[in-house]
């Protein structure tokens, strides 16, 4: 028997039509999924890989650069500007450095003559970081009758002109221990050798052993204790 044709099918002939179409469609749905899995994919491993390219672009300037600072206050020979430059220390902060401090110990065996004396004391001199002025501090141990404390030029064994008093009186009577005075004083207050001199001339004479403290009392006015600035 002849088919009949269109849409005189017979109900099994458009059954199978459907399931035809249906199984199209499955498969139409599946290439679109399986597409889009493939989009998603390329996004989450390819895309962000062609990323890392473009970070090392844009960071390795900065590498480049750091090292070429590095490389140039490294170099013996290269000169540095800028930031590098920086780093150098000036020479008013070497100087400054190199000024720093100088202390004197004192006693009777210092003196000239020598002393037989308990007393006992230590001066300390503070350079100024502008290098302007100068710090002291002056310490004593059982002294008795103190009068005067005075800086003077002149080396060990020698006397010399006095270039500064650091301490002019009252006379202290009793039997005195702890800080007799302290204070600073600039170069317009240097006097004898010293006068018109700078702090530096005066650190100069200091480090020479050309400075020394000398300090009396009631019973030496010449000297009881006595020591070299260095």
């Amino acid at each position: 028997m002849t088919p009949l044709p269109g849409r005189y099918l017979t109900p099994s002939s458009h059954n199978n039509r459907r399931r035809r179409k249906r199984a199209r469609r499955r498969g139409f749905a599946a290439i679109v999924v399986i597409a889009l899995v493939a989009a998603v994919v390329v996004w989450v491993i390819i895309l962000p890989g062609a990323k890392k390219p473009v970070t090392s672009s844009t960071t390795s300037p900065v590498k480049a650069a750091s090292s070429t600072i590095t490389s140039a206050a490294l170099s013996p020979g290269s000169s540095t500007t800028g930031a590098s430059a920086a780093a150098i220390p000036s020479t008013s902060t070497s100087v400054a450095t190199d000024l720093s401090t100088h202390s004197a110990q004192l006693s009777g065996e210092n003196e000239t003559p020598a002393l037989s004396t308990s007393a006992s004391g230590t001066l300390t001199l503070t350079v100024a970081a502008d290098g302007a002025s100068v710090q002291y501090v002056l310490r004593v141990n059982t002294i008795a009758g103190l009068t005067a404390a005075r800086l003077h030029e002149g080396s060990a064994g020698a006397t010399g002109s006095t270039i500064l008093t650091l301490y002019g009186g009252p006379t202290m009577s009793a039997v005195f221990t702890g800080v007799v005075t302290s204070g600073s004083f600039t170069a317009a207050q240097l006097g004898g050798p010293l006068q018109g001199k700078t702090i530096a001339d005066f650190v100069a004479a200091c480090k020479a052993g050309s400075i020394y403290l000398n300090v009396g009392t009631s019973s030496h006015p010449l000297g009881e204790i006595r020591g070299q600035v260095g």
